[in-house]
């Protein structure tokens, strides 16, 4: 619900939920938190997590936050700010930190792109600290512990605990 400019979660039954007035609110499902937006008076949208109760989570200091609910992680991308990506758990503390954007993690892993070259990814092996460069289209972490990514028409398969690259899909011409 929109009020004076400011948005407000509301049931469907309109029990207000949150009582502050954010630019944006979503609630996550299954989680005890909310992603919202803070609009600041030189008009700069800062995105950040409360609580239910409405106490801060993670700060008011990124351009966007995404949630991987199956590791119970949040990531928190600083795109158009100074500052780093940083990855939170569900109770708020900073788990990692990246100077590049992270596209994706998990419990296990975590995939990084280069600011300035947007073919070059890393891949993190989170427990061995193993980084295995990836020159792709894209790329994505495919459950449990492997990385899968496309480079023109062809798929691979990476083993991020032995850097081992497989051909897994090709598209002839």
């Amino acid at each position: 619900v929109s009020t004076g400019g400011n948005r407000h979660l509301v049931t469907k039954d309109f029990k207000q939920l949150t009582f502050k007035g954010y630019h944006h609110v979503e609630a996550v499902p299954g989680a005890d938190f909310y992603i919202c937006e803070y609009l600041s008076e030189s008009e700069t949208i800062y995105t950040g997590i409360v609580t239910k109760e409405e106490r801060q989570l993670v700060p008011f200091k990124y351009s966007s936050i995404s949630y991987r609910p199956d590791d119970s992680l949040l990531v928190a991308c600083s795109a158009g700010f100074k500052g780093t990506d940083d990855i939170y758990d569900y109770y708020g503390r900073k788990v990692a930190s990246s100077s590049r954007h992270i596209s994706d993690v998990t419990r296990h892993l975590k995939v990084e792109k280069h600011p300035e070259q947007p073919r070059r990814y890393f891949v993190i092996h989170r427990q061995t600290g193993r980084e295995t460069e990836v020159e792709a289209d894209e790329v994505t972490i495919d459950q449990p512990d492997g990385v899968i990514f496309r480079k023109k028409k062809n798929w691979y398969r990476l083993d991020p605990r032995t850097g081992e690259k497989k051909i897994i899909k090709s598209q002839q011409p």
